[in-house]
Protein backbone atom coordinates (compact mmCIF):
# COMPACT_ATOMS: atom_id res chain seq x y z
CA UNK A 1 0.00 0.00 0.00
CA UNK A 2 1.30 3.43 -0.90
CA UNK A 3 1.64 5.96 1.88
CA UNK A 4 0.78 8.98 -0.27
CA UNK A 5 -2.37 9.62 1.74
CA UNK A 6 -0.93 8.93 5.19
CA UNK A 7 2.49 10.59 5.09
CA UNK A 8 2.96 14.28 5.70
CA UNK A 9 4.67 16.51 3.14
CA UNK A 10 6.79 18.26 5.75
CA UNK A 11 9.78 18.57 3.42
CA UNK A 12 7.77 20.89 1.17
CA UNK A 13 7.07 23.41 3.90
CA UNK A 14 3.39 22.49 3.76
CA UNK A 15 3.52 19.90 6.55
CA UNK A 16 0.14 18.46 5.70
CA UNK A 17 -1.29 15.37 4.09
CA UNK A 18 -2.00 14.97 0.37
CA UNK A 19 -5.70 14.42 0.98
CA UNK A 20 -5.91 17.81 2.72
CA UNK A 21 -4.10 19.52 -0.15
CA UNK A 22 -6.40 17.88 -2.70
CA UNK A 23 -9.52 18.67 -0.68
CA UNK A 24 -8.71 22.32 0.03
CA UNK A 25 -7.49 23.26 -3.45
CA UNK A 26 -8.46 22.84 -7.09
CA UNK A 27 -5.87 21.70 -9.59
CA UNK A 28 -6.03 21.61 -13.37
CA UNK A 29 -3.22 19.07 -13.70
CA UNK A 30 -1.84 16.42 -11.38
CA UNK A 31 1.37 14.52 -12.06
CA UNK A 32 1.39 11.10 -10.37
CA UNK A 33 4.40 8.81 -10.04
CA UNK A 34 4.84 6.05 -7.48
CA UNK A 35 5.94 2.49 -7.60
CA UNK A 36 9.65 1.80 -7.89
CA UNK A 37 10.20 1.12 -4.18
CA UNK A 38 7.30 -1.35 -4.18
CA UNK A 39 8.54 -3.48 -7.08
CA UNK A 40 9.36 -6.26 -4.61
CA UNK A 41 5.70 -6.49 -3.62
CA UNK A 42 3.26 -8.91 -5.12
CA UNK A 43 2.32 -7.39 -8.50
CA UNK A 44 -1.44 -7.66 -7.97
CA UNK A 45 -1.09 -5.95 -4.60
CA UNK A 46 1.04 -3.21 -6.12
CA UNK A 47 -1.43 -2.61 -8.94
CA UNK A 48 -4.36 -2.51 -6.52
CA UNK A 49 -2.57 0.02 -4.31
CA UNK A 50 -1.70 2.16 -7.33
CA UNK A 51 -5.30 2.13 -8.56
CA UNK A 52 -6.62 2.91 -5.09
CA UNK A 53 -4.39 5.99 -4.87
CA UNK A 54 -5.16 7.06 -8.44
CA UNK A 55 -8.91 6.64 -7.94
CA UNK A 56 -8.79 8.67 -4.72
CA UNK A 57 -6.98 11.48 -6.51
CA UNK A 58 -9.62 11.44 -9.27
CA UNK A 59 -12.36 11.42 -6.66
CA UNK A 60 -10.90 14.46 -4.88
CA UNK A 61 -10.04 16.32 -8.11
CA UNK A 62 -12.67 15.20 -10.64
CA UNK A 63 -11.88 17.98 -13.14
CA UNK A 64 -8.10 17.62 -13.12
CA UNK A 65 -6.13 16.13 -15.97
CA UNK A 66 -3.93 13.43 -14.50
CA UNK A 67 -0.54 12.50 -15.86
CA UNK A 68 0.52 9.03 -14.76
CA UNK A 69 4.26 9.03 -15.05
CA UNK A 70 6.61 6.20 -15.86
CA UNK A 71 9.08 5.34 -13.15
CA UNK A 72 12.64 6.04 -14.17
CA UNK A 73 14.71 2.99 -14.97
CA UNK A 74 17.66 1.86 -12.87
CA UNK A 75 21.36 1.63 -13.65
CA UNK A 76 22.90 -1.47 -15.15
CA UNK A 77 24.70 -2.30 -11.90
CA UNK A 78 21.52 -1.95 -9.85
CA UNK A 79 19.56 -4.02 -12.33
CA UNK A 80 22.15 -6.80 -12.33
CA UNK A 81 22.31 -6.96 -8.54
CA UNK A 82 18.69 -6.43 -7.46
CA UNK A 83 16.12 -9.19 -7.82
CA UNK A 84 13.17 -6.80 -7.59
CA UNK A 85 14.22 -3.30 -8.54
CA UNK A 86 15.69 -3.90 -11.97
CA UNK A 87 15.22 -2.60 -15.49
CA UNK A 88 12.83 -5.34 -16.58
CA UNK A 89 10.59 -4.93 -13.52
CA UNK A 90 10.48 -1.16 -14.03
CA UNK A 91 9.67 -1.55 -17.73
CA UNK A 92 6.95 -4.07 -17.00
CA UNK A 93 5.32 -1.90 -14.35
CA UNK A 94 5.60 1.15 -16.61
CA UNK A 95 3.73 -0.73 -19.34
CA UNK A 96 0.97 -1.45 -16.84
CA UNK A 97 0.91 2.22 -15.78
CA UNK A 98 0.66 3.20 -19.44
CA UNK A 99 -2.39 0.95 -19.79
CA UNK A 100 -4.19 3.07 -17.19
CA UNK A 101 -4.14 6.15 -19.43
CA UNK A 102 -7.41 6.74 -21.23
CA UNK A 103 -6.39 9.63 -23.51
CA UNK A 104 -8.95 12.13 -22.24
CA UNK A 105 -8.51 12.58 -18.49
CA UNK A 106 -5.49 10.39 -17.78
CA UNK A 107 -2.33 10.64 -19.87
CA UNK A 108 0.95 8.74 -19.71
CA UNK A 109 4.33 10.48 -19.63
CA UNK A 110 7.63 8.66 -19.94
CA UNK A 111 10.81 10.71 -19.58
CA UNK A 112 13.23 7.77 -19.48
CA UNK A 113 14.75 8.71 -22.84
CA UNK A 114 16.20 11.82 -21.19
CA UNK A 115 18.13 9.91 -18.55
CA UNK A 116 18.78 6.42 -19.89
CA UNK A 117 21.33 4.87 -22.22
CA UNK A 118 20.51 2.98 -25.43
CA UNK A 119 19.75 -0.23 -23.51
CA UNK A 120 17.21 1.49 -21.25
CA UNK A 121 19.39 1.71 -18.13
CA UNK A 122 19.52 4.87 -16.05
CA UNK A 123 22.86 6.56 -16.63
CA UNK A 124 25.05 5.82 -13.62
CA UNK A 125 26.32 9.41 -13.40
CA UNK A 126 22.76 10.54 -12.58
CA UNK A 127 22.20 8.36 -9.49
CA UNK A 128 23.85 7.64 -6.15
CA UNK A 129 22.09 4.33 -5.51
CA UNK A 130 21.27 3.15 -9.01
CA UNK A 131 17.53 3.74 -8.59
CA UNK A 132 16.99 7.39 -7.64
CA UNK A 133 18.30 10.42 -9.50
CA UNK A 134 20.26 13.32 -8.08
CA UNK A 135 18.40 16.58 -7.49
CA UNK A 136 20.47 18.12 -10.29
CA UNK A 137 18.32 16.11 -12.74
CA UNK A 138 15.08 17.72 -11.57
CA UNK A 139 15.36 20.84 -13.71
CA UNK A 140 15.59 18.86 -16.98
CA UNK A 141 12.80 16.61 -15.75
CA UNK A 142 10.60 19.60 -14.91
CA UNK A 143 11.17 21.14 -18.34
CA UNK A 144 10.21 17.86 -20.01
CA UNK A 145 7.02 17.59 -17.96
CA UNK A 146 6.05 21.18 -18.66
CA UNK A 147 6.71 20.77 -22.39
CA UNK A 148 4.69 17.56 -22.65
CA UNK A 149 1.70 18.42 -20.50
CA UNK A 150 -1.53 19.32 -22.20
CA UNK A 151 -2.21 23.04 -22.54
Amino acid sequence: SYSVFTDYAGDTGINTQLETVLTENTFGKIYFMVGINELGSDRATQEAAYLKALNRIMELQPNAIIFVMANLSVTYDRSASDRYINRDSVLSFNEWIKSQANGYSIFYLDSNHLFCDEQGYLRSDLSWDGAHVYASVYEDWKVYLMDHGIE
